[in-house]
């Protein structure tokens, strides 16, 4: 197996009906309904909670907290989360500060996928237009897998 190593500068928007994953390097993307509204859009925080212990549940995870760690400046909660499904084993190593995932760091197979906030600022008020997709970015619509 070859250790190879890609890094990619990414964006997503999420702005409630759409989400947006746009390629920083070449300046284009996906654009794809938010699946979080189709799938969750009516669930409270006590659903959610239940909804993930299920999921955990059914998937035979195993959940480990692991304690906090410092990542752009705040300190956040860590767990490791272990899966055998079909014999292939997929750990996931996430970190959040106030349930926004700070670091999601995951592998399978010998691949490895690791998400970090490399900044933070809060309570700092940010312009609406920020949240926009900018206009040089050359979207593609896709289709959920799972409909609409």
């Amino acid at each position: 197996m070859v250790n190879q190593k890609t890094e990619k500068n990414s964006l997503i928007i999420t702005d409630g009906e759409w989400m947006h994953n746009i390629n920083l390097d070449d300046n284009t993307g996906t654009k794809m309904k938010n699946l979080k509204n189709q799938f969750f859009g009516d669930m409270d925080k006590s659903d959610m909670e239940k909804f993930a212990k299920q999921l955990t549940g059914s998937m035979k995870a195993d959940v480990k907290e692991i304690g906090e760690k410092e990542i752009a400046g705040v300190m956040c909660k860590g767990t490791v989360t272990t899966t055998n499904i079909m014999g292939m084993k997929t750990s996931a190593t996430t970190y959040l500060y106030k349930n926004y995932v700070f670091l999601n760091k995951s592998s399978t197979m010998g691949s490895e996928i690791e998400d970090r906030v490399i900044e933070f600022s809060e309570g700092v008020k940010i312009e609406s237009k920020k949240f926009r997709v900018p206009e040089n970015v050359k979207l593609n619509t896709v289709k959920s897998p799972f409909g609409n």
